[in-house]
Parts: structure tokens; C-alpha cells; sequence
């Protein structure tokens, strides 16, 4: 005999998933941690860059520090009133300097190309190709004798590039007026004369940082 089969019904299982809470929760988390890496980020990247900016300025600092080296080695400190002085002291103890002025000798020594009255203001030079006068530089004779210098006024010089030649110099003053001790006199060819520059460093209030100098 054969016994009727039982029908079981099952009832349908129910998925649980997120709540509208769950997720918007979810997202705030997410997005505080991305805010998180960002700021990170950010902050790591102004560290560098003032890390960067950090070392450029120390190597600025320290190539100056060469260069200032170098040329004070080179500064002239003769006759009495060449040599490099400071001046524009503050107030402090001991005082500080802002200015520093200078001279150095520019390129190998030249000579006079012919003779010139002592009652006129041309010189003319034979210079070598590394010796390049301007306009402001210290033209200085031992005969007749200069002193400090005799400021250069004009310079006409047509030498091609590279070239030894003659160079021609306007004085701002006549040879007599300029020479400072002896009897005055013409300048003769063949007299050596060396030409100086006047060289200056000066400090100034940092707009940045005021009253740091």
C-alpha cells in the first residue's frame, strides 16, 4: 500500500541588506579618510617645497659667501684711500655696516699709447684684450701721480673682439688736476697704468621680515 507523499511549502528566505543610514555612514567615514590622505598629501608637499627652497637659499647664500671671499682677497688696499671701507652703521653695539665699498684691479696692466698733455683729458691706452675700461673706473699713473685715481669719463674703444689695441679715455678731469703729488707732467708712451673698479654690497630692510637686515 503505498502511503500518500507529504507536501512541505517552504517559505521564501528574506536577504537583509543596507539601510539609507548605513550607507550615507559609510560614505562619511569614506570621505573623512580621503580628506585625511589629502591633507597629508598637501602637507607633505609644503614640507618638501620648503625643504627645496630651504637648500636653494643655503647654496645661494654660500656661492655669495665664495664670491665675497674671493673678492675681498682681490680688493686693492693702497694707496691710503683705496682700501675697502664700510659705512652706514645702525645703532647697535658693536655697530653693523650696511655698505660695503671696495676696489679691485680690472684685467693686466696697459700702457700709453702716446704722449698726453698734462693740460688735456685724452688718454690713450695700449690694453690688452682682457682689459676692458668703462665709464667710472679709476685710471692710475704713478707718473705723474694719481693718488686714488683719476675717474674715467668716456671710453671709445674699437678693438674687435678678442683683440689687443689701442683704447681711448676721457678723463673727468685734466692730467694736472688729477695728478695729487709730484711735479706735474705730460704722460709719456710707454708708461705702465692700471685701471681699477669700484665695487659695493649693500644690505636692505627685508619687506618680508621688517627691521631684519
Amino acid at each position: 500500500m503505498r502511503l500518500p507523499t507529504a507536501i512541505f511549502s517552504r517559505r521564501p528566505t528574506r536577504q537583509r541588506g543596507f539601510t539609507l543610514v548605513e550607507i550615507m555612514a559609510t560614505l562619511a567615514v569614506a570621505c573623512l579618510l580621503l580628506l585625511s590622505v589629502a591633507l597629508v598629501a598637501v602637507m607633505s608637499a609644503k614640507v618638501m617645497r620648503k625643504n627645496v627652497l630651504a637648500g636653494d637659499a643655503i647654496t645661494a647664500t654660500r656661492l655669495f659667501q665664495e664670491h665675497l671671499n674671493r673678492e675681498i682677497t682681490s680688493a686693492v688696499i693702497a694707496p691710503p684711500g683705496i682700501p675697502p671701507t664700510f659705512t652706514g652703521n645702525d645703532t647697535n653695539t658693536p655697530p653693523r655696516s650696511s655698505r660695503l665699498t671696495y676696489r679691485i684691479i680690472i684685467g693686466p696692466n696697459a700702457r700709453i699709447a702716446s704722449d698726453a698733455a698734462q693740460a688735456g683729458t685724452t688718454v690713450t691706452l695700449t690694453c690688452p684684450a682682457a682689459l676692458k675700461p668703462q665709464i667710472g673706473d679709476y685710471l692710475i699713473s704713478a707718473k705723474p701721480d694719481f693718488g686714488d685715481g683719476a675717474v674715467i669719463a668716456a671710453v671709445d674703444d674699437t678693438r674687435a673682439a678678442g683683440a689687443d689695441g689701442d683704447v681711448n679715455l676721457t678723463l673727468a678731469q685734466t692730467i694736472i688736476s688729477a695728478t695729487v703729488a709730484g711735479s706735474p707732467s705730460d704722460m709719456i708712451t710707454g708708461d705702465i697704468v692700471t685701471i681699477q673698479r669700484q665695487r659695493a654690497y649693500q644690505t636692505y630692510d627685508s619687506t618680508k621680515y621688517p627691521g631684519l637686515v
